[in-house]
C-alpha cells in the first residue's frame, strides 16, 4: 500500500499528486515532507505540509525550506518558542516572522519582541497579547516605537501604575494615553491641579465628572484651559455664578456664562453692571430674562448699550415706569418713556422732567393724547425741540395759529403754519375730522398765504401752495417765488384757471418745467401753436403739440420740428389725419422711427404706395408694403423695380393668381436672388396659370418650379410636345404617364435628352 501511494506521490500529474496527498489513508511522514520540500506545484507543498504533524520534522523542514509560502504553512503549525522566537527575530520574510511571533506563549518572548522587534506590526501584536502589567509598564517605558508604548498603556489597568506614568514618563503622548485609563477621580484631580504638561492636565479634566472635585479644579488650576474645560463640565448653578463673577479669567468667566446649568440671579446682574470685560458683561445680559432682573440692568451702573438692551426686552407697563423715575440716564429713560404706554406717566414727564429730549420722546409717545397737555407743552416749553413734537400731536387749529404768529423760534412757527396747511383741505387724521371741520376758514385760509408767500423755506412755501384756494394768491407766486418747484405748484393747482396768466407763464418762465406744468393747462389753440412753433425748450414744444386740435399746424410740427420726439407727438395728435400729408413725413423724415411711426398709423393703401415708391429707406419701404392689403395696390407694387426683401414681401400678401404667375415669369438674371419669386411659384395652385409659367417664365428654374406643380396630363402632355424649351419638355415628360404621348415623345422630338427621358420613361413603366 505504501509502495501504491509512493508511486501516486510521483505521478507527473500535479492533480494526481494532490489527490494522493489528501487521501486519508496515506501513512508516509518522509514522502509527505519530500513533497514538501520539492514538488514543483504550490498546492501540492502546501497540502502536504499540512498532513505533518510530527514536531521534529516539521521543525526540520522549517529550517530547511526556502518558498517564503511553505515556510509560513510549516511554521503555523510549530509550538516551540524558543524555535518560533529565533524565527520571529532572523527569518527573511515578514510573513513568517508575523505567524511566528503569533505563534508565541511566553510572557518573556512576548515581552523581548514588543520592546525591539524590526517590524513594527509585530511589535504591536506582541504588546496586545502581553498579560503581565509589569511587562506591559516596562514597554510603555523603555520601548522606542511610541505607538508600541501607546499600546502597552492602553492595555494597563492598575491606577497606581497608570498615575506613576503620567508623573515621570517623557513622552506627552504617553502621558496622555495614560491619563484616559484613570478613572479614580481623586488621581484625576491632583494630576490636573499639578501636572507640568497642560494636555495631560486637559485629559485629566476630560476624564472627570464629579462635581466637587470639578469644582475645585475650576476654582484651584492655575492653568486657565483647566478651569475652563471644569467649568465647561459643571452643573451647579452657584457655583457657576460665583465662577463667572469672580474668576480672573475672562475667557473662565465667558464659559461659565455659556454653561447651560447657570440661572439666572442678582449675581448675573452685578457681573452686568461691574464686571471689566465688555464680552462678560453682554454674556451676562443675554442669560438673562426674567423682568426684574432685566430692570436692575436699566436702572443700574452698567454701560449705556446693555442698559438700552435690557430695556428693549421690558414690556411689563410698572417696571417701564419704574426705569422711567429711577434711571439716571436721559438716554434711558427717554427710551423707557417711548415704550411707556401709562397716559398720566407721559403727561408728568412731557412737563416736568429736566432733560429735554426725554421731554420730547414723552410728548411724541401716542398714548399721550391729552390735548391740554399737548397745547401747553407746545406754547410753553423751553426747548424749541420739544414744542415742534407737540405741535406734531395737536388738532388745533386755533392753537397751531396762535404758536404761528407769536412763537420766539421761526422753525417753531413754520411747523405751526405747515401743521395748519393740512387743516385747509381735509389733511387731517380721520380721528380728528371734526376739529378740522369747526375750523375758522378764514384764519385758515390767511396761514396758508402768509406759508406760501413769505416762509424761508422752500419746502414749506410749497407744501402752503399745494393746499392753496386763492386764485389771486396763486397767480402771484407762479410769477414771482424764486424756486421753480413752488412756481410749478402754482401752476399745476387747479384753483389757478386764468388762461392768461397761464399764458404768461407758458411763454416767459425761465425754468422748462414750469412752462410745461403752464402749457398743460392752456386751452388757446393760437397760444399753443406759436409755443410748438418757437419754444426753444424740446418738452415744453412736445406738451404744446399734445394738446393742439389744429391739422394744418400738427402737419407744420411734424415736417418741420428738429426734434424727433416732438415730431412723433404730432403724428400721434390724433387731429393728424391728412393721408397725404403723413406719407410726405413717411417718405422724407430722417428718422426711421418717425417714419415707421407714421406707417403704423396710416390706413390709406394709396398713400401707403406713396411711401414705397418716394421712400430711400428700404425698411420704411418693407414697413410699408406689410401694410398693403390692397390686390390692385400690390400689383403696383410689383412693376416697381423693388429689391429682394420688398419683392419677398409682396408675394406674401398676394392672393391674386395672375399676379403671381406674373411675378414668376419676372426677368430675373440671379435665380439665388429670387427666393420671392420662388414663393411665387410655390403658392400657385391654379393649373393653367403653372402651365403659363411653365411656358413663359425666363429663367428654367421657374419653370422647371411650376411643372413640378402640374398634375393634369393633358397640360403636362402639351407642354412634352409643345414647350419650346427643351429642358421645360423633359420635365413634363418625367411627369407624363401617357404612353402613346411618351412613345410619340421618345421617336418624335428633336432634342436626344427628351426622347430618352420619354424612353427611360416607357421602360420604368413596363417594368412596373
Amino acid at each position: 500500500m505504501r509502495n501504491l501511494f509512493r508511486s501516486k506521490l510521483r505521478h507527473t500529474d500535479w492533480r494526481e499528486r494532490l489527490r494522493a496527498v489528501r487521501d486519508p489513508k496515506l501513512n508516509d511522514p518522509e514522502g509527505l515532507a519530500d513533497l514538501a520540500r520539492h514538488d514543483e506545484h504550490d498546492a501540492v507543498r502546501l497540502a502536504a505540509v499540512e498532513r505533518l504533524t510530527d514536531p521534529a520534522l516539521l521543525i526540520k523542514l522549517s529550517q530547511e525550506i526556502q518558498a517564503a509560502v511553505v515556510r509560513r504553512a510549516v511554521v503555523s503549525k510549530l509550538n516551540d518558542d524558543d524555535l518560533l522566537l529565533s524565527i520571529t527575530k532572523s527569518d527573511h520574510d515578514v510573513g513568517v516572522r508575523a505567524i511566528a511571533a503569533a505563534r508565541l506563549s511566553g510572557s518573556a518572548a512576548l515581552f523581548e519582541i514588543a520592546k525591539s522587534h524590526r517590524d513594527a506590526g509585530i511589535r504591536l501584536s506582541a504588546v496586545e497579547r502581553l498579560p503581565n502589567e509589569s511587562l506591559l509598564v516596562e514597554v510603555a517605558r523603555d520601548a522606542t516605537d511610541p505607538e508600541v508604548r501607546r499600546c502597552a498603556v492602553e492595555r494597563l489597568a492598575d491606577p497606581a501604575l497608570l498615575a506613576d506614568l503620567v508623573k515621570t514618563h517623557p513622552d506627552s503622548a504617553v502621558r496622555a494615553a495614560a491619563v484616559r485609563r484613570i478613572t479614580t477621580a481623586p488621581i484625576l484631580t491632583d494630576i490636573a491641579l499639578t501636572h507640568p504638561d497642560a494636555d495631560v492636565r486637559a485629559a485629566a479634566v476630560a476624564q472627570l465628572s464629579e462635581e466637587p472635585h470639578l469644582a475645585d479644579i475650576a476654582r484651584e488650576a492655575e492653568d486657565v484651559g483647566v478651569r475652563r474645560l471644569a467649568v465647561e463640565k459643571l452643573s451647579a448653578p452657584a457655583t457657576l455664578a460665583n465662577i463667572a463673577r469672580d474668576d480672573s479669567s475672562e475667557a473662565v468667566r465667558l464659559a461659565a456664562l455659556a454653561n447651560p446649568n447657570i440661572a439666572e440671579s442678582h449675581l448675573l446682574v452685578e457681573i452686568v453692571n461691574t464686571d471689566s470685560s465688555g464680552a462678560v458683561r453682554q454674556a451676562a445680559l443675554e442669560r438673562l430674562s426674567d423682568p426684574s432682573l432685566l430692570c436692575e440692568v436699566a436702572t443700574g451702573s452698567a454701560e449705556l448699550s446693555q442698559r438700552l438692551s435690557a430695556l428693549e426686552r421690558l414690556t411689563d407697563p410698572e417696571l417701564l415706569a419704574r426705569v422711567v423715575r429711577a434711571a439716571d440716564d436721559p438716554t434711558v429713560r427717554s427710551n423707557a418713556v417711548i415704550r411707556s404706554e401709562d397716559p398720566e406717566l407721559l403727561g408728568r414727564i412731557a412737563r416736568d422732567d429736566g432733560d429735554e429730549n426725554v421731554r420730547a420722546a414723552a410728548a411724541s409717545n401716542h398714548w399721550l393724547a391729552d390735548e391740554e397737555v399737548l397745547s401747553k407743552i407746545a406754547r410753553t416749553d423751553s426747548a424749541a425741540a420739544v414744542r415742534l413734537v407737540a405741535i406734531e400731536r395737536i388738532s388745533r387749529p386755533e392753537t397751531l395759529a396762535e404758536i404761528a404768529r407769536s412763537d420766539q423760534a421761526a422753525n417753531v412757527r413754520a411747523a405751526a403754519m405747515a401743521k395748519l396747511a393740512m387743516f385747509a383741505r381735509g389733511g387731517l387724521p380721520p380721528e380728528w375730522d371734526d376739529l378740522a371741520r369747526g375750523a375758522d376758514p378764514a384764519t385758515l385760509s390767511a396761514a396758508l398765504c402768509e406759508i406760501a408767500r413769505n416762509h424761508e423755506d422752500w419746502a414749506v412755501r410749497l407744501a402752503a401752495v399745494k393746499k392753496l384756494e386763492d386764485p389771486e394768491m396763486l397767480a402771484e407766486i407762479a410769477r414771482g417765488d424764486h424756486d421753480a418747484d413752488v412756481r410749478e405748484a402754482a401752476v399745476r393747482n387747479h384753483a389757478l384757471g386764468d388762461q392768461n396768466v397761464l399764458t404768461e407763464i407758458a411763454q416767459k418762465d425761465e425754468d422748462r418745467d414750469v412752462r410745461v406744468a403752464a402749457v398743460k393747462r392752456l386751452t388757446d389753440q393760437e397760444v399753443l401753436a406759436e409755443i410748438a412753433r418757437t419754444d426753444g425748450g424740446r418738452r415744453v414744444r412736445l406738451a404744446a403739440t399734445e394738446r393742439l386740435i389744429d391739422p394744418i399746424v400738427l402737419a407744420e410740427v411734424a415736417e418741420n420740428d428738429s426734434d424727433a420726439l416732438v415730431r412723433k407727438a404730432a403724428i400721434r395728435n390724433p387731429a393728424l389725419q391728412d393721408s397725404h400729408v403723413l406719407a410726405l413725413v413717411a417718405q422724407n423724415d430722417v428718422n426711421r422711427d418717425v417714419s415707421k411711426l407714421v406707417i403704423e398709423k396710416l390706413l390709406d393703401q394709396a398713400a401707403l404706395l406713396e411711401v414705397v415708391r418716394g421712400s430711400q429707406d428700404w425698411q420704411v419701404r418693407v414697413a410699408a408694403v406689410e401694410k398693403l392689403t390692397d390686390e390692385a395696390i400690390l400689383a403696383a407694387v410689383a412693376d416697381i423695380e423693388i429689391g429682394l426683401l420688398l419683392r419677398k414681401s409682396v408675394v406674401e400678401r398676394v392672393r391674386d393668381e395672375a399676379l403671381l404667375a406674373r411675378m414668376a415669369m419676372a426677368d430675373i438674371q440671379m435665380i439665388v436672388d429670387d427666393a420671392a419669386v420662388r414663393m411665387a411659384v410655390r403658392k400657385l395652385s391654379t393649373q393653367s396659370r403653372l402651365a403659363e409659367v411653365a411656358r413663359g417664365a425666363n429663367h428654367p428654374e421657374m419653370r422647371r418650379l411650376a411643372v413640378q406643380k402640374i398634375t393634369d396630363d393633358a397640360l403636362l402632355a402639351s407642354l412634352a410636345r409643345q414647350a419650346e424649351n427643351a429642358e421645360t419638355r423633359r420635365s413634363a415628360v418625367e411627369r407624363l404617364n401617357d404612353h402613346q404621348v411618351l412613345a410619340e415623345i421618345a421617336k418624335q422630338d428633336d432634342d436626344p435628352g427628351v426622347r430618352a427621358a420619354a424612353q427611360q420613361r416607357l421602360g420604368a413603366s413596363t417594368r412596373s
